[in-house]
């Protein structure tokens, strides 16, 4: 992986074995399509009579999806917001990441399923939660939602959304207008013959495949997430309240360390001295 600067687009090496398979068929279908013609299923639910089987496959073999324990992959069950965590922390090539010491959400732990990978997602600020504090892990992903999700993972590209929708049922006042419209000006998702794109339904697996797969073909992950290393410019004296330096804490701490000792004890919990704190 090759990254000039922060926030740059680079393709994961994923992308670039996807594209040896299509040149390697070389067909018309194959550039049009994932090059998985021939390959075989590692699920038990999922054949090549099956929508998408070309990106399941493919989801599969790049390590970003490993099904269930009893080899099915249930694609039309809704994908949970947990999962969506995983699937994008591993589109990103798993990237170096030490999760907080607390959640950043009240309904996820740290023994929480795919703690590591929420902490990261909430770290990249691909994704901020709900107003309550919570994170939704098995809420289902909805389609304005995933929008939302990888147009942050692309590093919110300059995008300037047009003035009529290109969408009967979404509004230019709608939520998450701009980002439905750029995954749309992207070909990752087209919406529907009748023009809709039915912002509330929720995604089911093999959808999130072809998205996933489009996305990866299309756009990219951004490039490092990592912050530059500030080093012990800061300490607790130069906050005015808790939140503003847990804040400080919890974005560097991951991939630095607790540089500025904002930490005494080790708890996560920075400047106990501070107003605010909890």
């Amino acid at each position: 992986m090759t990254v000039s600067s922060s926030r740059v687009r680079f393709q994961p090496p994923r992308l670039a074995r996807a594209l040896t398979w299509a040149l390697a068929l070389a067909t018309i279908a194959v550039a049009l399509s994932p090059s998985l013609a021939h390959a075989k299923s590692e699920f038990n639910d999922v054949d090549q009579s099956s929508k998408f089987y070309a990106e399941i496959t493919w989801l599969a073999d790049q390590g970003i999806s490993t099904g269930y324990s009893d080899g099915t992959f249930l694609p039309y069950d809704a994908i949970t917001r947990d999962a969506m965590a995983a699937f994008m922390y591993r589109l990103a090539d798993k990237p170096a990441f030490d999760p907080l010491k607390r959640s950043p959400f009240t309904d996820i732990t740290t023994r929480s399923k795919f703690f590591k990978e929420i902490n990261w997602l909430s770290s990249t600020g691909v994704t901020t939660g709900y107003a309550d504090g919570g994170y939704g892990p098995y809420k289902s992903v909805t389609r304005d939602a995933m929008a939302a999700f990888m147009y942050r993972l692309a590093g919110k590209p300059s995008f300037d959304p047009p003035a009529r929708s290109p969408f009967v049922d979404v509004a230019p006042t709608s939520k998450f207008y701009k980002e439905i419209t750029w995954l749309a000006s992207t070909g990752i998702s087209t919406g529907w013959s009748d023009n809709t794109y039915r912002p509330s339904l929720a995604i089911a697996r093999d959808a999130m495949a072809a998205f996933m797969y489009r996305f990866d073909r299309e756009v990219g992950v951004a490039g490092s997430w990592e912050p530059s290393n500030p080093g012990d410019s800061k300490n607790c004296s130069d906050f005015s309240h808790w939140r503003d330096a847990q804040e400080w804490y919890e974005r560097y701490y991951p991939y630095h360390g607790d540089i500025g000792g904002l930490d005494g004890d080790g708890d996560g919990i920075v400047c106990v001295s501070l107003p605010g704190h909890p």
